[in-house]
């Protein structure tokens, strides 16, 4: 989330096209004035989502004393427009006073939060367009009419890359309109959404900033919430020719394809073996019992307290735990080393992430754990000996 941020031009999020009935300016003197009009005129270029230009022509006069006055035309921006360019000029007739565009709203979107240039370079005749302000676009003193245009990101676009992307120079953005444009990586990652492991996430309206209106070449993909009204998605389905794809499918086919679902089988294979082998570990330890009572009787009868076998109980554990923990990493460090990098279990697409087949620490010591623990306690509680069942006695009775 932070990082995405980080990729956001604020010059870039008011560059987005706004749905609007509706567009608002608001336009002030700089100081109050002694005599002759001052009628500012605002036309404004603005492109719909259709890629159609629509001009908007608005006026208003000022009084004497500069007060900001509100006009506001019908826009037909439904759809929704982008603010291409901001045209500040005076009535025929009219003193070359200078005045302030202080608010423009297309719809409820504030068009004047980001930054502004001249259309023009500044020469010693003037300053190319509006000078950008605190308080909006200041129209100088001049009798040309003064354009203003969206400014591009300043420096290089932040980008988030994947760890596989290079460059043969420095680093560079290809904008939607194909121009190669300097970036600068934030941050890089094993895959992102969407691009996996092959790819470049940027800033799309800062990328697009003064690009061409041409897109040689893209592929689209849209992705809608799992609340999304059924009457959208199949508007959307009728609009692009093609069919949504639940997550869940989505999930099943990328398994299917890589065969996830094979290496599954595999894993609970694994663990049936586990289990059978814990059930041979009980088995054996519960035949051996009645010879360990025997053998712990004879001992008491030459002598040997109950204490000592105790002691001696505990050092055998102690020796298996040992044993079972190395025999345990030692299979799983050759097993992992030897085999998984080179057992085709799951066929890893082109651009995806690739499978980690190093041997990490957690699940080289977990089963070691696991395993010495089960061993343990399975021995314990074969090995343990009440007093009526370890006395001289039952050698005796065994005996008749």
């Amino acid at each position: 989330g932070e990082l995405a941020d980080r990729l956001v031009d604020p010059a870039s999020a008011a560059s987005v096209a706004a749905p609007a009935s509706r567009v608002l300016v608001e336009v002030a003197g700089v100081s109050p004035r002694e005599q002759g009009r001052l009628r500012p005129q605002v036309e404004l270029t603005l492109r719909r989502v259709s890629g159609q230009e629509v001009r908007v022509q608005l006026g208003t006069e000022l009084d004497l004393d500069g007060v900001a006055r509100t006009v506001s035309a019908p826009v037909d921006c439904l759809d929704g427009c982008t603010v291409e360019a901001i045209t500040l000029s005076r009535a025929a007739g009219d003193r070359p006073l200078p005045f302030l565009l202080t608010d423009l709203q297309l719809g409820s979107t504030p068009v004047l939060d980001r930054p502004w240039s001249p259309a023009r370079a500044p020469s010693a005749a003037g300053p190319g367009g509006p000078v950008e302000v605190a308080e909006g676009l200041l129209a100088p003193t001049a009798d040309d009419r003064l354009t203003a245009v969206p400014a591009r990101g300043e420096g290089a676009v932040p980008v988030l890359v994947t760890r596989t992307v290079t460059w043969d120079g420095d680093p560079v953005l290809e904008s939607p309109g194909g121009e190669d444009l300097p970036a600068r990586v934030v941050a890089r990652f094993p895959a992102l959404p969407l691009v996996e492991a092959d790819g470049v996430y940027a800033d799309l309206p800062r990328a697009a900033a003064g690009a061409p209106p041409t897109i040689p070449a893209a592929e689209v993909m849209v992705l809608a919430r799992a609340d999304a009204p059924a009457e959208l998605l199949t508007a959307l389905a009728e609009e692009t020719g093609s069919q949504a794809r639940p997550l869940e499918r989505v999930t099943e086919q990328g398994r299917d394809a890589t065969g996830a679902t094979q290496a599954q089988a595999y894993l609970m294979t694994a663990i049936c073996c586990l289990l059978v082998a814990l059930l041979v570990l009980v088995t054996a330890v519960a035949r051996q019992r009645g010879a360990w009572v025997r053998d712990v009787a004879a001992l008491r009868a030459l002598g040997i307290t109950r204490a000592t076998l105790r002691r001696s109980t505990v050092v055998e554990a102690v020796l298996l735990l040992v044993a079972t923990g190395v025999a345990v990493v030692g299979g799983v460090y050759l097993a992992v080393a030897l085999l998984l990098g080179r057992l085709g279990l799951v066929v890893v697409p082109e651009h995806a992430v690739a499978l980690r087949t190093a041997v990490a620490p957690l699940p080289l010591v977990g089963p070691a754990l696991l395993a010495s623990l089960i061993v343990v306690v399975v021995l314990l509680r074969g090995r343990d000996v009440g007093s009526r069942e370890s006395a001289p006695a039952v050698l005796r009775e065994e005996a008749r």
